[in-house]
């Protein structure tokens, strides 16, 4: 395992496509969407993308509340479902987390 820390958009594109078994973020919610692009390019086949805060403090499932981090979260989710390269499941312990398997490339 190794750990690199910086701004995950300095440091993702910097790494090698197809090359890792886990990329988890926890980082600025409105940023989740390009976290997700880097991270599909990023994992190989069979790899997994979390997100943390996944559920937003109840924000999400509450089509009233649209600040900016909740409507981020919400497209994120639309994202993921969305891409026929992922199978995803989202686990609603504490405050939610959005977990994804690569099935293709």
């Amino acid at each position: 395992m190794r750990l690199i820390t910086g701004r995950a958009l300095d440091v993702l594109p910097r790494l090698s496509d197809g090359g890792y078994d886990m990329v988890f973020a926890d980082g600025a919610k409105q940023e989740y969407a390009d976290y997700l692009a880097e991270a599909v390019r990023l994992l190989r086949v069979g790899g997994i993308v979390a997100f943390d805060n996944a559920l937003w403090h109840h924000r999400v499932a509450d089509p009233a509340q649209r600040d900016p981090d909740t409507v981020a979260l919400r497209e994120l989710g639309k994202l993921v479902q969305a891409d026929d390269r992922l199978r995803s499941l989202l686990i609603p312990l504490g405050d939610g987390l959005l977990a994804a398997v690569k099935v293709a490339a």
